[in-house]
């Protein structure tokens, strides 16, 4: 449609408001209370327009073009409005400081400190100078206000973690509360109180842990002013540069940008673009500085001497290593870290196979969800049912979610569900646990540890015995899934995974009325030894629904490592094989550049560690070399989606911490090997885009696969009587954990938990917070280790 905005004829979309139109085409209007991601809420009446034909002024934020209307943005009667509006805005905000005569040459002049218990004026305020507020008062031409300031008098709220909250900055815009509410679904703060005494805070006045903030840190990122603020690097000076990296942590692969000063990283923010869409979560928000400026880096190369490390130079680190590792050719493995970059999985691959002659470098995170659906596609066969994509979920009708706690695990994705609910899709969830998933779903069915197969495989029963007609009708292996399921009883299915039988069945009716269908799935779903049955299963509903599969990678390049993988032979070693072979002698030099638990007693004889942090393998390295980490290094990383991200070099290296694959390059030279010439980590991303190492191709038809049940199930030995799902926790680099790095992801979060219902608590006599030791008798486990009990709902 044509509209006509200050004379100007514009083509506009119904579906954006006067405001957006007007942005798109570099019209201004001012606002403070409008956002890109939030409902128009025309609250600070600032982006007021006159349109013709209609009486008085209307909020541009929150009208919609029609076919010709005419728009005037600015005249003398709307800049008078919005200064009266300006104004009295300002008599509740400090403003001695926005209306000074003096203002403008405040910046050369002025003699106080930045750093201020409470905030009085703009040079006090973090946000001095990429203010919102600020920024308006220049446009508007503000000079005076000719009312009494008020000034509240809020105590300055610092006892939570990340972010301090001074509501006496506050202007009521409600940026903060909507965008908690609408898109983050956590709905931890709103506004107490009305007119003069409104103010935004939490119910009962709790603290925002106790309130149930997330810490995503949204509501810092849309203030206007400085009422929210990140508690590190508040009161240094702005930054000089900035650039743009991928989050190094999940597989979600978010957007950051990276501000610097005189080269030091200050705060990591949210990207616009990108799969993340201007949001991120507490790890990717405010850890990276912490993580990256650890003081367990590791900063020059070391070697044992004497039996203990020393430091030493790059030259004489690299002949030490190559010269002693050449002996162990063929006898030697390397284990790798899925949160590295495609070019130094590349390398460290090629420097495993060519160097020490092993089958590959082996990933830590063993095995993963994308390793369990590669080996039903070669043991069957088969193509992969359709996979989704983060803009899918928006647009599905019905999603369900198995084996983990998304809200936690993958935040970002937890907010496009959030999404797809607000435009009327059903979420279904089914766990053992109570959590932020169940308050949202439409179907929450509690399911007994460990017999997500049960009800898969039940569902796919009811489905086909309802007779209606199914997406996988006619496919490949149909007759023999099917004459795998008639060996299971749909009652007996369900009775084993704690559930009824109608509780199952409104589930399948559900997903057969619902069309397009995303079932999400994490880690949690392969924690048991029956990962591979639980796999089959999902795998089957999904072919018979013509639903799309989300799974979860957890690692934020575990997609780049399973594409590179692919190239591997049959047979390569798996993390445990590897662990055991050095137990019993079998190799003799390991090469750690990802986390791996050694067992206490091995038969190693030489044990490398590259890291960017001394973990507890160090203790018993014969060299230690420093690598660098995401930010100081440039690198391509596949998310979840398989969509390939650049991501850019933020600084220059801490010490002298060296890429991945440069040190990789170096040893595999040094040994001998042709070929590891590599001048950058562009080079390298030339020769994976040559061999299509980073491309998904796969082959085959759609098809089902038999399921059988698994051997044993989840039920209780007697020697080992309790059933423990593997929970896997998201918050380490590498080998540094997030509560170790940052101070305040400790308050947040303690990884070394057990979760435990009452009645198995009371049968073990365990109290809530007490120390707990846990054995099992699964070859998956790490070994004994104790914990803090914390008893929750259902055993």
């Amino acid at each position: 449609m044509k509209i006509t905005i200050d004379g100007r004829s514009i083509e506009a979309q119904g579906t954006k408001t006067v405001l957006e139109v007007a942005q798109d085409n570099g019209i201004y209007i001012p606002a403070l209370c409008s956002h890109p991601r939030l409902a128009p809420y025309a609250a600070c009446r600032l982006c007021v327009v006159s349109i013709k034909g209609k009486p008085g002024f209307q909020p541009s934020c929150n009208t919609y073009p029609a076919e010709g209307m005419e728009v005037v943005t600015d005249s003398e009667e709307l800049r008078l409005q919005r200064v009266r509006t300006m104004e009295l805005i300002l008599s509740e905000h400090p403003n001695a400081c926005l209306i000074c005569s003096e203002k403008a040459d405040c910046e050369d002049h002025k003699a106080s400190i930045r750093k201020s218990a409470e905030v009085t004026g703009c040079v006090f305020c973090s946000s001095n100078r990429r203010c919102e507020l600020q920024e308006i008062v220049v446009r508007l031409k503000v000079d005076s206000i000719p009312y009494s300031s008020v000034y509240r008098g809020f105590s300055v709220r610092r006892s939570d973690p990340f972010f301090i909250q001074d509501y006496n900055l506050c202007i009521l815009c409600g940026r903060c509360v909507r965008i908690c509410h609408e898109v983050r679904g956590a709905a931890a703060i709103s506004f107490m109180f009305r007119g003069s005494q409104a103010v935004v805070g939490t119910m009962f006045d709790r603290s925002l842990m106790a309130a149930g903030c997330q810490f995503c840190g949204a509501c810092v990122d849309v203030c206007p002013t400085g009422a929210l603020a990140e508690r590190v690097g508040r009161h240094e000076a702005l930054p000089d540069a900035e650039a743009e990296t991928v989050c190094p942590y999940c597989g979600v692969g978010c957007r950051l940008v990276v501000e610097t000063l005189q080269g030091r990283i200050q705060a990591a923010k949210p990207a616009e673009g990108g799969v993340n869409r201007g949001q991120a979560c507490v790890r990717g928000r405010f850890t990276l500085r912490d993580v990256v400026y650890s003081p367990s880096r590791i900063r020059r190369p070391m070697v044992k001497k004497d039996g203990k490390l020393v430091e030493t130079s790059w030259e004489d680190a690299l002949a030490f290593v190559a010269g002693k590792l050449k002996s162990y050719a063929g006898r030697a493995c390397v284990v790798v870290s899925s949160q590295l970059g495609c070019e130094d999985l590349f390398v460290l691959d090629r420097f495993a196979r060519e160097a020490l002659g092993a089958g590959g470098a082996v990933p830590s995170l063993q095995p993963s969800i994308l390793d369990g659906l590669g080996d039903l596609v070669k043991a069957h066969g088969l193509k992969t049912p359709h996979r989704a994509s983060l803009a899918d979920l928006p647009g599905s009708k019905a999603i369900l979610v198995l084996g983990e706690n998304v809200p936690v695990s993958h935040p970002v994705v937890w907010v496009e569900i959030l999404e797809a609910l607000r435009c009327g899709a059903k979420l279904l969830v089914a766990s053992h646990k109570d959590d932020l998933l169940t308050r949202h779903a439409s179907q929450s069915l509690k399911i007994r540890p460990g017999s997500e197969f049960y009800l898969l495989a039940s569902l796919s029963k009811v489905l086909l015995e309802s007779g209606s007609p199914q997406a996988g009708s006619g496919l490949k292996g149909l007759d023999g899934f099917k004459k795998s399921l008639e060996k299971l009883p749909a009652s007996c299915l369900a009775d084993t995974a704690g559930l009824q039988e109608e509780e199952v069945r409104r589930l399948a009716e559900a997903l057969r009325c619902c069309g397009p269908i995303v079932l999400v799935f994490g880690q949690g779903l392969i924690s048991m030894p029956w990962a591979r049955e639980n796999l089959a299963a999902l795998w089957d509903l999904a072919v018979l629904t013509g639903a799309r599969l989300l799974p979860l990678a957890e690692e934020s390049d575990l997609f780049g490592a399973w594409l590179l993988a692919r190239r591997k032979p049959s047979g390569a070693p798996s993390l445990e094989t590897v662990l055991r072979a050095a137990t019993t002698g079998e190799i003799k030099a390991l090469y750690l550049a990802g986390p791996a638990p050694l067992p206490e007693k091995h038969g190693l004889e030489f044990l490398v560690v590259q890291d960017s942090f001394v973990n507890e393998a160090c203790q018993g390295a014969d060299a230690v070399l420093p690598a660098a980490t995401f930010a100081e290094a440039e690198g391509h990383f596949v998310n979840l989606e398989g969509r390939v991200q650049k991501s850019e070099k933020v600084i220059e290296p801490v010490g002298e911490a060296k890429p991945d694959w440069w040190i990789a390059s170096h040893l595999a030279s040094r040994m001998g090997a042709e070929g590891f010439g590599y001048e950058d980590a562009g080079r390298i991303k030339e020769q994976l885009d040559k061999e299509g190492l980073l491309a998904l191709q796969e082959e085959g038809e759609a098809g089902f696969v038999p399921v059988t049940a698994p051997s044993g199930g989840p039920e209780r030995a007697a020697e080992y009587p309790m059933v423990l799902p593997g929970e896997y926790c998201p918050d380490y680099y590498r080998t540094l954990a997030l509560c170790q790095a940052s101070p305040d992801f400790k308050v947040l979060r303690n990884p070394r938990r057990l979760k435990i219902g009452p009645e198995d608590a009371a049968g073990a006599g365990l109290q809530d917070g007490a120390k707990a030791r846990v054995e099992s008798s699964s070859a998956c486990a790490a070994g004994p280790g104790t914990a803090r009990v914390k008893i929750t709902g259902a055993s």
